[in-house]
């Protein structure tokens, strides 16, 4: 009989403690940055202006671009894409990076000499 009593007593206690662990933040509550992953990825516009006296050839995200002497030309490339030189010009070789698009250059002019 007492037995009964006992084994009543520790299970009456125990349902009374696990409504609040049952609410209790998991140990695993880090908060990881998911909607790096499966956010939109920004866009960008953004104006290239050849500052040279010559013509400029870039690749701009998957455009091909011809920049003329001193006429802007506006793009809308997503954050993260690249701005090549895709032929030899003065100053710069064939292949290299001239820029990676930010967010921080929204609406901005990049200049290249």
């Amino acid at each position: 009989m007492k037995f009964h009593s006992v084994v009543t007593t520790l299970a009456m206690a125990a349902s009374i403690c696990v409504p609040t662990t049952v609410f209790a933040a998991p140990a695993a509550s880090v908060h990881l940055p998911v909607h790096a992953f499966f956010g939109k990825v920004h866009m960008v516009t953004l104006n290239l202006r050849n500052d040279t006296s010559a013509n400029i050839t870039v690749k701009a995200g998957d455009k091909e671009l011809t920049l003329l002497p001193g006429k802007p030309q506006t793009v809308k490339l997503a954050a993260g894409d690249k701005i090549v030189a895709t032929a030899q010009c003065a100053g710069h070789s064939e292949g290299e990076v001239l820029s990676t698009v930010d967010p921080m250059m929204d609406q901005g002019t990049l200049g290249l000499k």
